[in-house]
């Protein structure tokens, strides 16, 4: 049998609706709110669009809002947040899900595809895996969980932390509120039985690409990264800039983890800098690959330059030529990702990227996928695009 259950997009798009791992983890894609929409719609019209789309979903993928893992929204202004709130209490209340919420990270990007003002995707546990969920940490004003631990593997989701000390943001400087953060991913890993050596994805939204840099200086030396003998060996990870965050951080950290540190590998492979692995294969059964972003670099070359700088096109397809190169390094293949996170420097050229990414990933059953416009990327780059796949399964040939 597939390891991939892929439920299929009633116009056969570029994405499915979403993709479930092994019959117990589910990846949804983006949902957007305006689609057929009328001209007055609004915002939080949009937000319950949105929100009925992804129960939808979730409900097509044997699941429900209750179960889901982790959610990702993204807005188009920050100063939307609390009203996109009110419709996702009443969302999570709706589903019985208000007890025991999923975690989440919300912040504003530049833009979404078709115009919209949110998107919402998520991951979650299938009814059938229903069981092996588990909030570890009490939400917050009943919005979110601090983490959630779900499947087989026991695998921790975290939500996004800034540097937070008794509820307010902490520090000043990208030093002090990078500190602050890892502090409170590790405290959250840590009470949900996990660590920050068991760290397999983390995704860093900063609001000035400016502060990547010293980002980095003080994210290697917490990890234990920048030692002449590491700690651990590196996460996956995606970093860039984003329009703003809550509560004004200018850093703010989401991660995936394993519950036992022993489920991850590390696997070699070319990687620009010594805080993130290219990817990391994690579960004794889920056997799931997370593929670090991939921007446009030659790894032949060594160098940081990107292959056509510039040209969205040329930067796309090199892009994913990496992230094939590093799946199938992995036991992994194009034929195996479960979901793709595309975040690109311009929604104008959403058609080429697309136009690129079905020659790679066809049209008949494409993974599950989330594409945004963000402030800034590494080194300047068009694309970044990352993903989680599953091992091929030998018996079936996925």
């Amino acid at each position: 049998m597939s390891k991939r259950t892929i439920l299929p997009h009633p116009n056969q798009g570029v994405y499915s609706p979403s993709v479930t791992a092994n019959g117990e983890i589910i990846f949804v894609s983006g949902q957007l709110g305006c689609l057929n929409a009328p001209e007055n719609q609004t915002f939080q019209q949009e937000c319950e669009a949105a929100m009925a789309n992804l129960c939808s979903v979730l409900e097509q993928s044997n699941s429900s809002l209750a179960l889901a893992t982790m959610c990702t929204i993204y807005l188009t202004d920050i100063n939307s947040y609390d009203e996109f709130n009110v419709v996702y209490q009443q969302a999570l209340a709706n589903s019985s899900a208000q007890v025991s919420p999923p975690a989440r990270a919300c912040f504003a990007i530049e833009a979404l595809p078709r115009g919209g003002r949110v998107e919402i995707e998520c991951e979650a546990i299938t009814k059938a895996a229903a069981n092996t969920r588990e909030a570890v940490v009490p939400g917050v004003a009943n919005l979110f969980s601090a983490s959630v631990v779900g499947g087989k593997d026991r695998i921790v989701w975290v939500a996004g932390q800034l540097s937070l000390k008794d509820g307010k943001l902490s520090g000043s400087t990208i030093e002090e509120q990078s500190d602050g953060a890892i502090e409170c991913l590790s405290t959250v890993l840590d009470s949900a039985g996990s660590s920050l050596s068991a760290l397999f994805r983390s995704t860093v939204f900063l609001t000035d690409m400016t502060q990547y840099a010293p980002m980095n200086a003080i994210y290697g030396n917490k990890l234990g990264l920048t030692t002449d003998q590491p700690k651990m060996s590196p996460p996956t990870r995606a970093a860039f800039a984003v329009k703003a965050l809550p509560l004004n951080g200018i850093i703010e950290i989401s991660g995936v983890a394993a519950s036992d540190p022993s489920a991850n590998i590390t696997l070699p492979g070319h990687s620009a800098a010594p805080v993130y692995s290219p990817a990391v294969t994690t579960g004794n059964k889920s056997k799931l690959v997370w593929v670090s972003g991939q921007v446009a670099l030659d790894p032949e070359s060594g160098t940081k330059d990107l292959v056509g700088a510039g040209d969205v096109i040329s930067e796309t397809k090199q892009s994913l030529e990496n992230l094939k190169m590093v799946l199938e390094s992995s036991g992994a293949s194009m034929e195996t990702v479960l979901k793709v996170n595309i975040y690109c420097a311009d929604m104008s050229d959403y058609g080429m990227i697309n136009e690129v990414y079905t020659s790679y990933f066809g049209k008949d059953s494409p993974p599950a996928r989330a594409c945004v416009q963000v402030k800034e990327l590494p080194l300047g780059a068009r694309v970044e695009l990352c993903c989680v796949a599953v091992e091929v399964d030998t018996n079936s040939g996925l």
